[in-house]
């Protein structure tokens, strides 16, 4: 109502029915060709489907495939490509790509807009993720905790499915982030060709894998190529081979598994 505080009306919605969710529409932002990154196992994945929530994806980029990627807006009235979102699915998918030639699904959950990347885009997009019966999807994006978003990620990795996302770039006393902080989701933080972690990266005991998070380049809009660091960078990375091990495997489960056997610890 007029004049009342959100934090107010949240406290009364909570009042009213106990037993319900109920929490504030947070917003959640983008977490920060690898130079001829090796394709895994340099083979063609057009039997394997991933799924991307993030900043809009041009499906027309030279990068990819005719067909290959199946694009759907959750903010504003169409997709808004945007840099990010290309790189995160290029890192995926592209010819030079974790899973080359796999078929990606991507979420639009900003669409250009200044409330894009809300909770509630999130959780629709997983939605729609769960209708396409996808197995593994990657969340390159960071913020607040909230409690319709962890219902939601809950009830889709309650499913046998994995969410893999970026733990951040707020430097390595931050607070955790969300939605990799949740202990149902896979957390993957980046490292430089050491092995030491970004310094800007979060750390904590909700990091499950680390990958190449810097030194890589990758195509933008204009087709130029660019530099990209993060942790967002890091995290398709790992969904790719968390994907094709799953597919190899027959299950999460097992995929799980056997990348954690593969790893090296940290």
């Amino acid at each position: 109502p007029s004049g009342m505080r959100a934090q107010s009306a949240l406290r009364i919605l909570r009042g009213l029915d106990p037993d319900g969710l109920f929490d504030l529409n947070t917003v959640y932002l983008p977490s920060g060709m690898a130079a001829h990154f090796r394709g895994y196992a340099e083979q063609t994945h057009r039997d394997l489907t991933v799924g991307v929530i993030d900043a809009g994806v041009p499906a027309q980029a030279p990068v990819f495939a005719a067909g290959q990627v199946e694009t759907r807006h959750f903010r504003g009235t169409s997709v808004v490509p945007h840099d990010h979102g290309l790189q995160v699915a290029a890192i995926l998918g592209s010819g030079n790509g974790v899973v080359p030639g796999a078929r990606i699904l991507a979420a639009d959950v900003y669409g250009g807009q200044p409330t894009g990347g809300s909770a509630d885009t999130l959780i629709r997009a997983l939605g729609w993720m769960a209708e396409s019966d996808l197995r593994v999807v990657n969340i390159s994006i960071v913020g607040p905790e909230n409690l319709a978003l962890r219902a939601a990620v809950q009830r889709f990795t309650d499913q046998g499915r994995l969410i893999v996302a970026a733990v951040g770039n707020d430097g390595a006393s931050a607070r955790p982030l969300y939605p990799a902080a949740y202990e149902a989701v896979i957390a993957v933080t980046g490292v430089d060709a050491n092995g030491d972690v970004l310094p800007e990266a979060i750390r904590g005991d909700h990091v499950d894998f680390a990958a190449r998070g810097m030194d890589m380049v990758w195509p933008s809009l204009n087709e130029r190529s660019v530099q990209v660091r993060g942790t967002s960078f890091a995290t398709p990375i790992v969904t790719g081979l968390l994907s094709h091990q799953t597919l190899l495997l027959g299950s999460t489960e097992a995929a799980l598994n056997a990348l954690t056997m593969q790893a090296r610890d940290l």
